[in-house]
């Protein structure tokens, strides 16, 4: 989108900064898409890097949202996806994490919710490269947890 400045005689076209137009819905299913391209892992797969970022004292922020979320499998993070999309505002402020900043009054409820929604894919993603043994997501979490 262009604005158009004037100085003197001169007129000056130039962009005007957009603020993110927010969809909730694309982005909900926007995430759904990227969730469902990881792979699904086996129960044993799952518990045995559970157990492994227990060892360690793993903690992610989204325990606020559920304490078992390193457990979660690819149906709970859809369905978790779906709870905060259809969410009404009351209930996200009761359960909020700490992506959000309800008190902010710049950053509306759907910015808050999209905001959401990004951070518990973005961590389930994190998951599921545990889950795969991949070596760089390992790296990074024993730096954080066991190499002090």
């Amino acid at each position: 989108m262009f604005g158009l400045r004037i100085e003197g005689s001169a007129v000056h076209q130039y962009i005007l900064p957009m603020k993110e137009t927010l969809n909730v819905q694309d982005l909900y299913k926007t995430l759904v898409e990227e969730v469902s391209r990881l792979p699904d892992h086996s129960p044993e797969e799952i518990e045995s890097a559970a157990h492994h970022l227990e060892m360690l004292h793993y903690q992610n922020l989204l325990e606020s949202v559920d304490r078992n979320f390193i457990r979660y499998k690819k149906e709970d993070i859809l369905r978790k996806l779906k709870e905060i999309a259809i969410a009404d505002i009351a209930n996200l402020k009761a359960n909020s994490t700490v992506v959000e900043e309800w008190e902010n009054s710049n950053v509306t409820p759907e910015e808050n919710r999209a905001r959401r929604m990004r951070f518990v894919c973005r961590e389930y993603k994190k998951l599921c490269a545990l889950r795969s043994n991949q070596p760089e997501a390992w790296d990074e979490i024993n730096e954080l947890y066991y190499d002090d």
